[in-house]
């Protein structure tokens, strides 16, 4: 079996924040691991398996943020502190 990283090229517009004028492009690669089990067959793309994607930390803080501001409110309400 033989391995092989496959690198292609494509012209992408690059918009890098500007207004007006003439589009610009740049260059982006794009690998793709591969693979063939004999040297006369051809090469297939191995496929990729994607874990779970972590939160953002200011995800997670704003989260904690609401739970704690609930917890707080029902606190209130069940002293009597805020009436509904």
């Amino acid at each position: 079996m033989e391995l092989r990283i496959f690198r292609s090229w494509s012209w992408v517009p690059d918009y890098n924040g500007r207004l007006g004028g003439l589009l610009q492009y740049k260059l982006v690669h794009q690998d793709q691991l591969q693979f063939r089990e004999q040297s006369w067959m051809d090469w297939k793309p191995i496929p990729i398996e994607e874990g779970d994607k972590p939160k953002h930390p200011d995800d997670i803080k704003r989260e904690q943020s609401i739970k704690d501001l609930n917890e707080s409110l029902d606190k209130m309400i069940e002293s009597g502190i805020i009436k509904l």
